[in-house]
């Protein structure tokens, strides 16, 4: 029931990274797994390929002993994959070969500049690539390529005030990106000239489909920008006193490109599947060897998504404010009453800016009456035995599809 956390309806978890000691210390672990030991493929009759193997290695020490140290971690998965379709159509069953591959990775700084204030600088970076997806027994033009980033830079600054205050401020900035391609080129798209060349159309036919994600090709790059202060003190009145109270700000970008239906959506499905359907798409990973016409006479509906910006790109951000009270009071030696208040703000949380009478009138009011009290206590019956319960107020964060779609050109 702390106030200091915010922005969650749910449960939450803090994460403290190692840090480094006046010992140099690490690890190496690993894991393998190999169909050399896996059973047979109950519908294939055959041991498929199966490959994983995992790293992992931390160390950390000093750098100036008693003052300056460091820890690093490195992570990598690397999984070669088998993806088989299994379609009622030979020449569409194809096997695709790639590897899956995790690499995570961050180093921590912490420097104690006097007995009273301390520097600690943190990065993390991970990337995450997947060649295509799993099998299916639809048409293998439906895979993609999926590749995923993220990056976390954050410094903090402690200051012990005095025996009974504490100032921690931090600033921090959070970067994700996810980028996602069919494996199908098609140098004939209409968007060509804006540097789309892959898809081609997504195909419904009778029982049978290319189930692509209709909004490739697509990528999102968000970024937030983080400043927090957080002021401790205690003190003595009719028991103990910790009371917290401070603020905090995020700064949202969000560019999201999604081609939404832009290669074109063919509902086929006036009759049943041509027989010559291989003859008709004979490479499944190259559009330009379709033969589109050949589905005129069973073609019932046709869409295409044009928007107003050449590259589907809808930019958007959102500016987030929190601020907070909480004190948590020790009434002698058994009861512990937690009291806070906490206020969000979300700006342009539902795209407040957007016009689209007569549903949405422009200049919409923000949601701005976030108030959360906050209630909790325990009491400890004996040394084995404690109750502990609460009550409060909680606000969820706002998902930012909720400006993306209100704004999507």
């Amino acid at each position: 029931f702390d106030a200091t956390q915010g922005r969650s309806s749910g449960v939450q978890v803090n994460a403290i990274t190692k840090s480094g000691t006046n010992n140099l210390s690490g690890l190496f672990q690993g894991q393998f797994r190999h169909d050399a030991l896996n059973a047979a493929d109950f519908f294939e009759d055959r041991v498929l390929p199966y490959q994983n193997q995992q790293y992992a290695a931390t160390l950390g020490g000093p750098i100036l002993r008693d003052r300056l140290h460091f820890f690093g971690n490195y992570e990598y998965e690397h999984q070669p994959l088998t993806s088989i379709w299994q379609t009622p159509y030979p020449s569409f069953n194809v096997e695709l070969e790639g590897t899956r591959s995790v690499k995570l990775g961050g180093v921590r700084g912490d420097y104690e500049l006097s007995p009273n204030t301390r520097l600690m600088g943190k990065y993390n970076h991970t990337i995450l690539h997947e060649p295509f997806g799993p099998g299916t027994g639809n048409h293998p033009s439906g895979t993609n390529s999926n590749e995923e980033k993220s990056t976390d830079l954050i410094g903090q600054f402690t200051q012990v005030l005095s025996n009974r205050a504490l100032n921690e401020f931090r600033a921090g900035y959070a970067a994700y990106g996810i980028e996602q391609v069919s494996l199908t080129e098609w140098s004939r798209h209409w968007q060509a000239p804006n540097g789309i060349s892959t898809d081609g159309p997504n195909i419904t036919l009778r029982g049978f489909q290319t189930g692509r994600n209709n909004n490739l090709p697509r990528y999102r790059d968000q970024s937030v920008f983080t400043v927090r202060d957080n002021f401790t003190m205690f003190f003595d009145a009719a028991g103990r006193h910790d009371v917290k109270m401070g603020g905090e700000y995020l700064r949202l970008l969000d560019e999201t490109r999604n081609c939404n239906r832009c290669g074109g959506v063919i509902t086929a499905n006036l009759g049943p599947v041509p027989a010559n359907i291989e003859q008709i798409m004979p490479d499944a990973f190259n559009a330009d060897t379709w033969n589109l016409a050949a589905l005129s006479s069973l073609t019932s509906n046709y869409q295409v998504g044009v928007s107003d910006e050449s590259t589907f790109l809808t930019p958007l951000y959102m500016w987030k404010y929190g601020a907070w009270f909480q004190d948590d009071w020790r009434i002698g030696s058994r009861p512990t009453v937690n009291l806070g208040l906490r206020y969000d703000l979300i700006w342009n949380a539902f795209a407040q800016y957007v016009e689209f009478e007569p549903f949405a009138a422009p200049d919409r009011p923000q949601d701005a009456n976030n108030f959360q009290p906050r209630l909790g206590f325990a009491y400890q019956l004996s040394d084995r035995t404690v109750i502990r319960g609460g009550s409060g107020l909680y606000y969820n964060d706002i998902l930012n599809t909720n400006v993306l779609w209100p704004q999507s050109p």
